[in-house]
């Protein structure tokens, strides 16, 4: 999150948090919403907000196997450590989740698909996305769903059915030892 922007204005001068920058030099962090003044001639101030987004805008899941190699077994957990940004618009900077973490495939004939799904399991019970708690955590690939609904509109029905218990999905952005997998649906 910390780049050098390029730009053109017209005017005298661009303050950042009261700093003069310079187009192309001065390197800022844009882990949360950065405020460039534009001051004119007239010592007149016009704001612009910067949000930098990735992706989609759906929060950034990147999982790295210890010994960097893919999960390829339904049976036998991988050691790794996953990382969750979520877009700087609805969290702040250091809402980052962080945690060592052990991953399998799952699935009976979705393991099959070009799209795999995946199963989490931590040490420890935690919240993904301020949910509840738990230890295990299930990454849906959704490959035979495009429209990436029909799960998501069978828990928001059970939710407002006041069914017992409604499992919380979350659309993500999932990174796998830096290759890009697509949107995927966490639950718990």
């Amino acid at each position: 999150k910390n780049l050098i922007p390029v730009f053109d204005f017209i005017g005298e001068s661009v303050l950042v948090d009261d700093a003069k920058i310079e187009s192309g030099k001065t390197q800022l962090d844009f882990s949360k919403p950065v405020v460039f003044k534009v001051v004119s001639s007239r010592n007149d101030i016009t704001e612009y907000t910067v949000n930098v987004r990735a992706f989609t805008g759906l929060p950034v899941m990147t999982i790295n196997t210890n010994d960097g190699s893919s999960v390829t077994s339904k049976s036998t957990y991988k050691d790794a450590y996953v990382k969750i940004v979520e877009d700087i618009t609805t969290k702040a900077s250091g809402d980052v989740f962080e945690s060592a973490v052990k991953i399998k495939g799952r699935g009976n004939s979705t393991w099959a698909e070009k799209k795999k799904p995946y199963k989490l399991k931590f040490d420890s019970k935690v919240s993904l996305f301020g949910g509840a708690k738990d230890k295990e955590w299930v990454l849906l690939a959704n490959h035979l769903d495009c429209s990436f609904l029909r799960n998501k509109t069978a828990m928001y029905l059970g939710e407002k059915s006041c069914f017992a218990y409604t499992t919380d999905l979350h659309y993500v952005e999932l990174i796998i030892n830096n290759i890009y997998l697509g949107t995927y649906q966490v639950a718990d």
